[in-house]
């Protein structure tokens, strides 16, 4: 995938989540880099890809810092959400993930995540 800038001086990429364990896709949630002060997300598609938007879908976001979280990588079951990733990627807080986003730096960003953790 290549991406370029756009006029609003926000930088449009893309990239692709998997499983550290297998390097199986990721195939649902939402991809959320944020800093103290600015949000972007982009959805995750069956694939593992995804494309990030803030002010509108697939615009990018400015260059900066990030720290970088998956959201709604889960389903209901027994009425109850279940995760499918390690809660700790799953929160602002705890992720390990971060990436540095520059106007003449690469502009594609792929991440792994580990599985949850099953009970025994």
């Amino acid at each position: 995938m290549l991406f370029s800038g756009c006029g609003n001086g926000y930088i449009s990429f893309g990239g692709k989540v998997t499983f550290e364990e297998d390097g199986s896709p990721l195939t649902l949630g939402t991809v959320v880099f944020t800093t103290d002060t600015f949000q972007a997300e982009g959805a995750i598609q069956s694939n593992g890809t995804y494309q990030l938007g803030s002010i509108s879908q697939k615009d990018g976001l400015p260059s900066g810092n990030y720290k970088v979280f998956v959201i709604g990588a889960g389903n209901v079951v027994n009425e109850k959400y279940v995760s499918s990733i390690d809660l700790a990627f799953t929160d602002r807080n705890t992720t390990p993930l971060t990436c540095e986003v520059v106007t003449s730096g690469k502009h594609r960003f792929d991440f792994t995540v580990k599985k949850a953790l099953t009970k025994p």
